[in-house]
């Protein structure tokens, strides 16, 4: 194998520093403390996004909600809503800090803000919007189910612009947007 000890679809991988880091996938996590020298499972699942906002702080999106960890990927808890709903199954998410993020129930087409780590939130638009998501300072930018298409905001999600993607092909899915 090329990650001994890794198996399934991967999702998403991010270290948090030289030698920490975890794959999100279809097999659950994987955590390599040896700089991806050995993985070893530490959560079953389905899972689809994974983001550390510093060392200790991450979020990871399973088919259930959204999960928060503070002790560097050691433990999961499932994030609640205030009522103490779950958020339910998250497709995309980008977290700012600990508290303040944005993220896209499946089958809502939506984007959603929180400033208090998941507990509330409130919808910034509707309009058929997919799982891929960026976000870096006040810029944010998402995929649109109408393909060749993206949304994106200048302004922390108060407005948004429908622009179009210029493309040779017949069709542009995206299904994945970063900023560098």
């Amino acid at each position: 194998t090329v990650m001994p000890g890794i198996t399934g679809h991967l999702n998403s991988i991010t270290f948090i520093n030289a030698s920490t880091g975890s794959i999100a996938g279809s097999d659950g996590l994987f955590r390599t403390t040896d700089a991806g020298q050995s993985w070893n499972k530490t959560r079953d699942g389905y899972l689809r996004n994974l983001q550390f906002i510093d060392g200790d702080t991450g979020f990871l999106a399973d088919s259930n909600g959204l999960l928060k960890t503070v002790d560097g990927g050691m433990s999961w808890q499932q994030v609640q809503r205030a009522d103490g709903s779950s958020l339910g199954h998250i497709h995309g998410f980008h977290f700012h800090d600990a508290q303040t993020g944005w993220f896209v129930p499946s089958g809502s087409g939506s984007l959603f803000k929180t400033t208090d780590g998941g507990l509330n939130s409130t919808m910034q638009i509707s309009a058929y919007l997919e799982s891929a998501l960026a976000v870096k300072g006040n810029h944010i930018y998402s995929a649109v189910r109408i393909r060749d298409y993206i949304f994106k905001s200048n302004d922390s999600g108060q407005t948004f612009t429908f622009q179009k993607i210029e493309s040779d092909e017949l069709f542009t899915v995206i299904s994945d947007l970063h900023f560098f």
